[in-house]
């Protein structure tokens, strides 16, 4: 065996009652890191196995399996992984007869496997197919009354979060890794996941839009916080748990908006007040501010203004974005006289706050309260009401957005005054534009030129086919350059518009290639562009 001789293997003997030597000699052979000459043996163990009757029937002993495993993770065999636990369970006659702490044995031995770095001066493989077949098979055996102990759940969701860059599946990586949270959550009241495993619960929670499983492992952390949970003959220290968890857990509420959101938006409200002391006051807020918007997101505008009284009693300052979202609210409830008496509260300091140092803090409409107020004027088509918002807007110094150049562009639909309406909300602000705004406005004041900038794409959204018109650059480009020709009078407006449009298409592309880094330039482009074709709109008319 020392000298590698291949005839070792070739001699051990081949009756039906050689098991016992044939696994001595895999010993041998593993212990020496023969792995070629281990593999051959192991293979010969389990056809021993299947060809033995009842009889005379020896168990392969769980050390074989776990002697393979570490040979596998020595050579970073992981592929061969799966088939040695199909091996394991099938020599075994199945899960529902398994002894299972030879089960766990098994699992904790391949859980063990290398996360990272290097391993013999070779690359250590991804793990994570290895992990999602263990949790499968772990979720097999539950349904046959195998109770996973505490510290496979442990180990087997640390090496999910270790791993979690390695899944090429992203989709199935948050389905195996919510499976293996649920269990150890489900059969065990205590269980309370490391600080990492929790922050990677919460982004499976947020990815899979699960509100209930956020608040689960909130009220997990909050418990292991105060101390008052217990481990079976074994108490464990109160851990300090960080603010951000609170306020992850409030914003999948408030993304999932789901039916029973409200409910999961209380129980964190009343997790939080649990520890309250421990938190400081920005995350506080921040968190009360998301409540305000989750709760408004779900048509529960009483309880949105009684958090925000809370609020201010407490010397805390709800945001413009949680104001905003409660006169949305108001509006889309039909109670419009509320939402504007609450702008106007803003607006008249109703909400000056002052601190616990003794300073005034004082409140004003933002850039979200005046776009909801818009909303309002819409609701009851108070059209030449929408104009003057915005005048207010600029005079108090809020950059506009593009939802607030769609409220202009429906009040110009309704005001006839399109032209100045539009050329007020460019010149006069700082407002940025993109392409579904520019064909908005290209549509509006100038439906001559559609056939002439666009193109007509045929969409199928729910399984209804959908025309919707989009700009085609290149035909845009060359149309116009062919209409300047024509038109000596609006020949500068023509070719201004061609080469804005040739701008916008550059940048578009360099969008695509740097991502967010060019976007002020790209909405630059569009702004320019608008501009433009204003300007021909004018010499148009």
């Amino acid at each position: 065996i020392g000298n590698d001789d291949n005839d070792a293997v070739a001699n051990v003997p081949r009756n039906d009652n050689d098991m016992e030597a044939v696994i001595q000699a895999f010993w041998c052979m593993e212990k020496c890191h023969l792995s070629d000459q281990a593999h051959m043996l192991y293979r010969h163990i389990l056809e021993l196995q299947e060809s033995h009757n009842g009889e005379h029937n020896i168990p392969i002993p769980i050390h074989v399996f776990t002697a393979m495993i570490r040979l596998y993770q020595r050579e970073d065999r992981r592929a061969d992984i799966k088939n040695l636990i199909d091996d394991f369970i099938r020599v075994n006659h199945g899960l529902s007869q398994l002894n299972f702490s030879k089960l766990t044995a098994l699992f904790l031995t391949v859980l063990d496997w290398p996360m990272a770095g290097t391993k013999n001066g070779k690359r250590v493989a991804k793990t994570g197919p290895i992990m999602g077949y263990v949790c499968e098979k772990i979720l097999e055996a539950k349904k046959v009354g195998y109770r996973p102990p505490s510290q496979l759940w442990s180990q087997l969701l640390r090496g999910l979060t270790i791993g979690s860059k390695n899944h090429t599946d992203q989709e199935d990586y948050f389905r195996v890794m919510k499976n293996a949270l649920m269990g150890a959550l489900e059969q065990y009241s205590w269980f309370c996941p490391n600080p990492s495993i929790l922050k990677q619960g919460l982004r499976v929670a947020k990815a899979t839009g699960d509100s209930d499983l956020a608040v689960e492992l909130v009220a997990r952390a909050v418990n292991k916080a105060r101390g008052s949970w217990y481990k079976p003959n074994n108490y464990e220290e109160p851990q300090h748990i960080s603010p951000q968890i609170f306020v992850q857990g409030m914003k999948i509420c408030y993304q999932t908006q789901q039916q029973e959101g409200p409910d999961m938006i209380e129980k964190l409200l009343s997790l939080a007040s649990n520890v309250s002391s421990s938190l400081p006051k920005p995350a506080t807020r921040e968190l009360k501010c998301l409540a305000i918007k989750a709760y408004s997101g779900t048509g529960r505008s009483q309880k949105a203004r009684d958090l925000i009284d809370e609020m201010v009693m407490n010397h805390l300052v709800p945001s413009d974005e949680a104001f905003g979202a409660l006169i949305h609210c108001y509006a889309l409830e039909g109670e419009v006289k509320k939402a504007l008496d609450l702008f106007d509260q803003i607006q008249d300091g109703h909400f000056n706050s002052g601190s616990q140092e003794g300073e005034i803090v004082e409140v004003k409409p933002g850039l979200t309260s005046y776009n909801a107020k818009m909303f309002c004027l819409m609701r009851l088509k108070d059209w030449e009401g929408i104009p003057t918002l915005f005048e207010q807007m600029r005079l108090a110094g809020i950059m506009p957005n593009p939802l607030t150049f769609h409220g202009m562009l429906l009040a110009a639909s309704h005001t006839g005054n399109t032209l100045e309406l539009l050329q007020k909300s460019l010149v006069d602000s700082c407002m940025q534009f993109d392409q579904t705004s520019f064909e908005q406005v290209v549509e509006l004041i100038a439906p001559d030129l559609v056939p002439t900038l666009f193109s007509t794409t045929t969409t199928t959204p729910g399984g209804k086919n959908t025309k919707r018109t989009r700009i085609n650059f290149r035909m845009a480009q060359q149309n116009l350059r062919s209409l300047s020709e024509g038109n000596e009078h609006l020949r500068p407006q023509y070719l201004d518009l061609m080469r804005s449009l040739r701008m916008a298409e550059l940048e578009k592309e360099r969008l695509l290639l740097k991502g967010k880094s060019r976007q002020g330039s790209a909405d630059d482009t569009w702004k320019q562009s608008m501009r433009s074709l204003l300007d021909l709109a004018h010499a148009s008319s």
